[in-house]
């Protein structure tokens, strides 16, 4: 395995570089204020194809639910070093499972919420 340390990333190169990776990680503390947060890496990852590492937290493990390509490890280096080392772990993204997630979908989400509340009528 091998880490490479790239400094400050133009913008446009992000996106290929990280379609690059094996693998993404997504190492959050047990905390009351990770255990309900969405890290926005775990989509920005999967969007480019790359399959995320996350640690075993209740935000973690409910995004697992719902996307693929997400492998869940506890808090130890061993599990972690399995969960790299397991070639049968490897995910595959399925980038429709992504596109709920858009800014569209969840403004049409919204939408429908709020005429369901007779409020449509408020909106433009």
């Amino acid at each position: 395995m091998v880490f490479i340390f790239l400094g400050r990333v133009p913008h446009g190169e992000v996106s290929s570089l990280i379609a690059d990776l094996d693998y993404g990680v997504c190492h959050l503390p047990e905390t009351p204020l990770f255990n309900t947060s969405f890290p926005m890496k775990v989509l920005e990852y999967l969007a480019c194809g790359t399959p995320v590492l996350m640690s075993n937290m209740p935000a973690h493990v409910e995004i697992a639910k719902q996307l693929s390509g997400t492998i869940i490890y506890d808090f130890s280096s061993l599990s972690f070093a399995e969960s790299i080392n397991d070639s049968t772990s490897k995910a595959k993204v399925d980038l429709a499972d992504i596109q709920r997630f858009s800014w569209d979908a969840i403004a049409k989400q919204l939408q429908s919420f709020y005429k369901s509340l007779g409020l449509h009528k408020f909106m433009r």
